[in-house]
């Protein structure tokens, strides 16, 4: 039996069966593009994201490198940095702060008052950028009236007393083009207004708007002195040739060497893009992990609807292993057809993902970059070839492997119609193992993690064995009950599982992945919603103070009541800078000191050497407040009293640090911590670990020391004023503005509403995957119901034979899918449970919050669903004369 043409003849035979079996066809074509829609349209996302960062990223920054700090840079730094930069590199200034701005109308208002006037001196936080002739090297900025402003346009605001602010500035305050604008002690005019911004957030998430000055006037302010909270950066431009990541490379490394332990930070336009865009980029990452779950499902769905097939095509296999057809090329039949069918379904993947994309900028516009329009890369069309193909075959690898214990003798056999026999030898693990390291790898590609990666897979892996463990005990169980109940629907139905014993397990094993999987879904979008609502019955403080000095600290507190109404300032806190120079003796180093390569380093990388090279705001005081709880350790002991004459870690002062940012730095209980603060080493060893309930907005801070130890320190002070009307929260800005012109007011309420709106956006980012994965399961339960089914042909057919009505075997079936389904999805979503625990604690660092109404909706309408497709399937059996139906199972005609 061979072929004469030149192409195998086992090609030629996989043609025909996907030919001639058109339903197998497209309800595996449909099933496997369910699961890769996803999958590929989120990849697709992520690297459209990527691109676009990377190729704005220079206009972003305006600039190839960034060397800055939370203060000014000195002399002495600026003369180290410009001999270490390359011949020809350019270099331009820009600071930046946060403070109070007062608007002041000069222009005659428009002849139709607004519906709700702003009022005349009204004040707003805003973020000052002061800049010079040279800004931007790269890029862009759009200006109303004077249109496009590169490195060569003159600028006003350079050499005049003039500002360029953003558009909702002029909204809040009610100024326009020719009014006024009061910072500190100058006063600016507003001569443009930015319409287009490459440097502003993506999700438009910032605590200010923002104002262009120019440097030399930053100065008149009297905002930028030592004092002040404020950020200054040297901006360089290396030349073409060195402005990709291979090139800028070297530089950053020499610039970090030549800077040594200084807490300037050295950032290149890549690096920087990906911490402006670091919430997005997260989010991207968690999506990838949620479209692997509908990728599992649709590879689970997909296994069986082909292990359904080829049980009901053992005649057709045996009759060609008696033709002379080896194991070999039997198994190259089916696995040439699970590579045709991969194709198919790939090409329809990319033909509806082409239909989806356009539509994530609307679904997520909140989050996305402005102009972001994610579009199939070739990368993401290879990576849904790869998966639609090999992906298939890896995953029916075991069932392929099994197709060489079919025997031409299988013909001349009894129940040869029952379907592919299960078996299981430990010998044939390893048919399982490529799936399993190929899946493992895909899931720390799409987290960028090991450790959350590998969580995940650790998650499946215990899954699976729990299901086969219960599904084990529910075979022992039918067993023992099965003729006690006295009712011969329920026997029958107790009967049929326990017979196909492997079958009944294999089935419990996947509708209870299958539910788990759904669960964890909501269970995600829970925790992250949870993680950014407020504390219960606790409301936000309307403003946020900050930079307030130590002189005026006793002056402010006896101002603010009686501009509230009785209200006074609360949790005034210390805040001291610092930079963290030692961890037990050992120098800070990050494990991922070079990060501005390739992006190829893990979030955990990425996070330590941000942890490690940034500046500390530290504090101190001998309360906890009422957003933070010990989870470890004990507090405080009392005020530190030093002891000169006793060196022991006992007299060392006592610390407490956060539990997430211990987490990240490798920190336990007695640990030591060094900082540098101005020149001053001072240590602390770490004695609790708190969890801080960030979004109460209260002064929290990462390190607290026990009190007694900075007191003496050079200091600022940030507290809050709670919550007030808006008319009394206006002013109290004003006066407070005219008091004390350094202090900056951050409007909690707007910011408040800012991030539940990002919220918002995530939730529904979240939600559409749910849907999918959603869909995915129904598809998966469809496949594993339609098998079972397809399985009993014999002895349903057996039954009306012998005069069975239909009714008392429609009762056995659904009580027979009812047992498994309801079973396995109940136990599927007590296990989802127990996972989204896991994540919750493990991958989100968040508190766990149950929904217990989502798990039993999702447990009873799965098991519903179970039950009713095999129903379907059963029922369409009924229809068909016996006859019929016998000659379909032993024939498979």
């Amino acid at each position: 039996m061979r072929s004469e043409s030149p192409l195998p003849l086992w090609i030629h035979l996989a043609w025909l069966e996907t030919k001639s079996h058109r339903a197998f066809t497209l309800g595996f074509v449909l099933n496997v593009c369910l699961g890769m829609i996803g999958f590929l349209t989120i990849d697709a996302f992520k690297s459209s994201i990527q691109q676009q960062l990377s190729s704005k990223s220079q206009s972003a920054l305006g600039a190839d490198i960034s060397i800055w700090a939370s203060r000014l840079i000195s002399d002495d730094e600026k003369q180290s940095i410009t001999k270490t930069l390359p011949p020809g590199a350019k270099v331009r200034y820009e600071t930046s702060l946060l403070s109070m701005a007062t608007g002041i109308p000069v222009t005659t208002p428009a002849t139709t008052p607004a519906p709700n006037p702003v009022p005349t001196g009204s004040t707003r936080l805003v973020e000052i950028r002061a800049i010079d002739q040279s800004f931007p090297f790269y890029g862009e900025l759009t200006l109303k009236n004077q249109g496009f402003i590169n490195t060569g346009s003159p600028k006003d605001v350079v050499d005049n007393p003039h500002v360029w602010i953003s558009p909702e500035l002029g909204i809040q305050l009610g100024l326009t083009i020719g009014d006024q604008l009061k910072l500190g002690n100058a006063l600016f005019t507003i001569t443009d207004v930015v319409t287009n911004d490459p440097g502003a957030m993506p999700s438009g998430l910032s605590f200010a708007p923002k104002i262009f000055v120019g440097q030399d006037f930053l100065k008149e302010t009297g905002l930028a002195d030592a004092r002040s909270r404020l950020w200054q950066a040297m901006m360089v431009a290396t030349g073409s040739s060195s402005s990709q990541a291979d090139g800028l490379e070297p530089i950053v490394t020499s610039l970090r060497q030549a800077l040594g332990k200084s807490d300037l930070r050295v950032r290149s336009h890549i690096n920087a893009a990906n911490d402006r865009n670091r919430a997005l980029i997260y989010l991207n990452d968690y999506l990838g992990l949620v479209a692997l779950v509908a990728l599992f499902l649709a590879a689970v769905g997909g296994s069986f609807l082909f292990q359904s097939f080829l049980g009901r095509r053992i005649t057709a296999i045996a009759t060609l292993a008696a033709l002379g057809l080896d194991r070999m090329e039997c198994r190259l039949v089916y696995g040439s057809q699970l590579v045709l069918l991969g194709s198919m379904a790939t090409v329809l993947t990319l033909l509806i993902s082409l239909g989806i994309l356009p539509q994530l900028p609307w679904l997520l516009g909140g989050i996305l970059p402005e102009g972001i329009k994610p579009a199939l890369s070739w990368q993401s069309a290879g990576i849904a070839l790869l998966l639609g193909t090999f992906g298939n075959l890896l995953v029916c690898l075991p069932i392929l492997h099994r197709l060489g214990s079919i025997q031409p003798s299988r013909l001349f056999q009894e129940g040869q119609g029952d379907g592919l026999p299960y078996s299981f030898d430990y010998k044939q693990l390893w048919t399982w193992l490529p799936a399993a390291a190929a899946y493992w790898m895909l899931a720390i590609q799409q987290a960028h993690s090991y450790r959350v990666g590998s969580l995940f897979i650790g998650i499946f892996i215990v899954a699976l064995l729990i299901f086969a463990g219960f599904g084990l005990l529910l075979i022992k169980f039918l067993t023992v009950t099965r003729k006690a109940t006295g009712n011969l629907s329920l026997d029958l139905a107790t009967l049929a599982l326990v017979r196909h014993r492997t079958g009944t397990i294999a089935s419990f094993v996947a509708i209870g992945m299958g539910t788990l999987l759904v669960n964890l879904i909501p269970a995600i979008k829970n925790i992250v919603e949870s993680e950014l609502q407020r504390p219960q019955g606790k409301a936000p403080p309307s403003l946020f103070l900050i930079d307030i000095q130590e002189e005026q600290k006793d002056r402010l507190t006896q101002l603010v009541p009686p501009l509230t109404g009785g209200v006074g300032l609360e949790n005034l806190s210390p805040l001291i800078r610092a930079r963290l120079t030692a961890i037990n003796g050992d120098t800070a180093k990050a494990s991922g000191q070079n990060l501005d390569n390739s992006g190829s380093s893990t979030r955990e990388e990425e996070e330590s050497e941000r942890f490690v090279n940034r500046g500390y705001n530290l504090s101190y005081r001998g309360t906890k407040l009422a957003s933070e709880t010990i989870t470890d350790g004990r507090f405080f002991s009392g005020e530190f009293i030093p002891d000169p004459q006793v060196s022991n870690p006992a007299k060392i002062p006592e610390i407490s640090v956060e539990e997430r940012f211990a987490s990240r730095l490798g920190l336990k209980l007695e640990d030591v911590m060094s900082f540098d603060i101005e020149g001053v080493q001072v240590q602390g060893r770490i004695t609790s670990l708190r969890k801080v309930k960030w979004t109460s907005f209260d002064p929290n801070f990462f390190v607290l020391f026990q009190p007694g130890v900075l007191e003496a320190a050079p200091k600022t002070y940030i507290g809050t004023i709670p919550t007030l009307s808006l008319e009394v929260k206006t002013q109290t800005e004003m006066q407070l503005v005219r008091e004390f012109p350094n202090i900056s007011m951050i409007d909690l309420t707007a910011t408040g509403a800012r991030i539940l709106a990002l919220a918002e956006q995530m939730s529904q980012a979240l939600s559409l995957m749910a849907l999918l994965t959603l869909i995915s399961g129904l598809a998966v339960l469809f496949a594993i119901a339609h098998h079972q089914a397809q399985k009993r042909v014999i002895e349903i057919t057996l039954l009306k034979i012998l005069g069975t009505d239909f009714g008392t075997i429609r009762i056995n079936v659904i009580l027979e899918f009812a047992i498994l389904g309801f079973a396995a999805t109940t136990l599927g979503s007590l296990v989802g449970i127990t996972a989204s625990w896991v994540l919750a604690s493990q991958v989100f660092e968040s508190q766990w919050t149950h929904d217990p109404l989502t798990p039993l909706a999702l447990a009873l309408g799965l098991g519903t669903t179970c039950t009713v497709t095999g129903f379907y399937a059963v029922n369409r059996i009924l229809k068909v004369k016996p006859i019929v139906l016998l000659g379909n199972a032993l024939f498979d005609k």
